[in-house]
């Protein structure tokens, strides 16, 4: 459940900060199967928030001067969200970023991404 997760989390944050680690800013599973076991742990609605809420830190990155990672990791924690709406910004941004390099197959992904969401999205209200 979320909150045997969350004590997890919180007892190797406990353990990390007793050995002198400096607090993280972020974590990385040391394994793709472990994050993934973790994260079928948590309940979607606190899967949603927690997208909802990093998507939000990086979005208020944006002209900051702080670094934010590039758009298509922003408009995945968004469309995680149900953020289609701001998901869709950011695929759009992903899609130019990756036009401006060439990368024509990478923005064609990402305008995929962008229609996809687009049309199962709700129209703006007026």
């Amino acid at each position: 459940d979320d909150e045997s997760v969350a004590a997890a989390a919180g007892a190797e944050s406990d353990a990390a900060a007793a050995a002198g680690a400096p607090a993280a800013q972020s974590y990385r599973f040391a394994h793709a199967v472990i994050q993934e076991v973790v994260y079928d742990l948590l309940s979607y609605s606190l899967r949603t928030q927690l997208h909802k809420q990093i998507a939000d830190m990086y979005d208020a990155r944006d002209g900051s001067g702080a670094p934010r990672p590039p758009a298509e990791i922003v408009a995945f924690h968004y469309k995680r969200a149900g953020v289609a709406r701001a998901a869709c910004h950011y695929y759009a941004e992903a899609a130019r970023a990756a036009h401006k390099k060439h990368a024509k197959s990478e923005a064609g992904k990402w305008i995929r991404e962008f229609f996809a969401l687009a049309a199962n999205a709700e129209p703006p209200m007026s």
